[in-house]
């Protein structure tokens, strides 16, 4: 307070921080010393704020602690993680030692995925990976063995690692009993840990399923920085069974439809599907992310993301990809992809079968090929925007049993091109309309080189 010249006090007002909120006198250099206690918080601030008139709200500002945030919340995930594997692996009843598939459950049943389709998609994934000819192999969460007890009888070494140690003690065992594995080194090691591996050791670096448990995009980043530190030039990182970033919404609407009763309307739909995207845990990458790393690491000469093959029609082939780092001097480029609009052409096989039996040229590719996977996703999705709040799912589910079925499936055309000598190439790097493809046709045992906007 100050005296005025008229003899009179005048207040100014209080010399500490208190504040008085709804009748209660509150010191905010209090809540600051609190929230200053938290081992993410460098500094706070509290204030307060009237946010309009007569109705004021105590508002906290933080200073995050650098770089020590992002550490501690890695390691809380990765911890996590392990945990939840290290139970999984331990349960009873797991399947044969070369193909325990514990822990595999559908997103949309909560049940375990069956046998037969996870066999389906072990053998594809070996198939993709063996057309790179690896010899001197690094598997980076290699789990129980489903892919190592497939491919390391065909290299010269293997070396597996994994963070779970109860899945380690079940692959260990594994290559105990089985002669062709005598060659197989395993130990336990977070991903982003190659101390103790040499520059260019390795010709094949294998990361398939795993990065959907990694804390985030940086995390992945300095992994892929470390595989390319220890891979040779002329080498590959596989990096299987990546979630699509650009479909989770997709896939989200297909998970919650699957689950919904006939009468649950459409607000109460979307808010579903909205709450379950913000709950998401893991990891969606867009298949754009792989193709910037080639703009930061030099060693990148080529980039691939492939949807997963397979008959089976579920979350493993319709929202997840492989992609695939090619790493070396810079590829020679194909003759130029002469480009078909899928649009234009009569949508069934007949008319493929024309296209190759006509003496095209060695490589042409379709663009705009319609993604029969996603059909009932993408118009799951359409009916969401345009129906009324209070339409219900039992609507949803009689329009979409009325519309036509697709004619041609990627599998179909996959079969059709091998029976007349060609190789066909998915590609998921350009953000197409719908979930659309590129689809490459090739006479060469080469990648297909699929260009973006700026980009080979």
């Amino acid at each position: 307070a100050r005296w005025l010249p008229d003899g009179n006090l005048e207040f100014l007002g209080r010399s500490d921080d208190q504040v008085k909120l709804r009748g209660f006198r509150i010191e905010l250099g209090e809540i600051e010393a609190v929230l200053n206690q938290h081992s993410t918080v460098e500094q706070s601030l509290v204030a307060l704020k009237e946010r309009t008139a007569g109705n004021k709200q105590l508002v906290a500002y933080i200073k995050p602690t650098p770089q020590k945030v992002n550490a501690t919340i890695e390691e809380e995930h990765v911890s996590l993680w392990e945990t939840l594997f290290d139970q999984t692996y331990s349960q009873d009843g797991m399947e044969a030692l070369t193909f325990n598939i514990a822990g595999w459950k559908s997103s949309y049943t909560g049940q375990p995925i069956a046998a037969e389709v996870m066999r389906e998609w072990v053998n594809e994934t070996v198939t993709r990976i063996m057309a790179l000819k690896p010899q001197r192999v690094l598997e980076i969460g290699c789990g129980t063995g489903l892919l190592l007890a497939r491919i390391a009888p065909h290299c010269e070494h293997y070396t597996g690692t994994d963070f779970s140690e109860t899945a380690l003690n079940h692959t260990r065992q594994m290559c105990q009993q089985l002669d062709h594995l005598s060659h197989v080194t395993l130990r336990k090691a977070f991903a982003d840990d190659f101390s103790g591996f040499e520059a260019n050791q390795f010709d094949t670096i294998i990361l398939n399923s795993v990065v959907q448990y990694f804390p985030d995009t940086s995390y992945l980043e300095r992994v892929i920085a470390g595989a390319l530190h220890v891979l040779k030039p002329g080498g590959f990182v596989f990096i299987g069974d990546v979630r699509h970033f650009d479909l989770l919404e997709t896939f989200h609407t297909s998970v919650q439809l699957h689950r919904a009763n006939d009468n649950l309307t459409v607000r109460q739909l979307k808010q579903q599907v909205q709450r379950h995207q913000r709950q998401e845990k893991e990891l969606l990458v867009s298949p754009h992310f792989f193709l910037s790393l080639a703009q930061r690491y030099g060693s990148i000469c080529h980039v691939q993301a492939q949807p997963k093959y397979g008959q089976a029609e579920n979350e493993l082939t319709k929202f997840r990809y492989d992609a695939i780092l090619h790493v070396g001097d810079s590829m020679a480029l194909q003759s130029e992809i002469v480009w078909h609009d899928w649009r234009k052409l009569e949508p069934n096989l007949f008319a493929i079968e024309r296209l190759l039996e006509s003496n095209p040229p060695q490589t042409f590719g379709l663009r705009h090929v319609h993604n029969h996977r996603l059909q009932a996703e993408r118009y799951a999705q359409a009916w969401l925007k345009e129906a009324k709040p209070t339409a219900t799912v039992a609507d949803y589910r009689q329009r979409l049993s009325q519309q036509p079925e697709v004619e041609i499936s990627l599998n179909k055309l996959r079969q059709l091109a091998l029976s007349h000598g060609w190789q066909m190439e998915m590609s998921w790097l350009n953000t197409l309309h719908d979930g659309e493809l590129e689809v490459v046709f090739s006479r060469s045992s080469q990648p297909a080189q699929f260009t973006t906007r700026g980009h080979k």
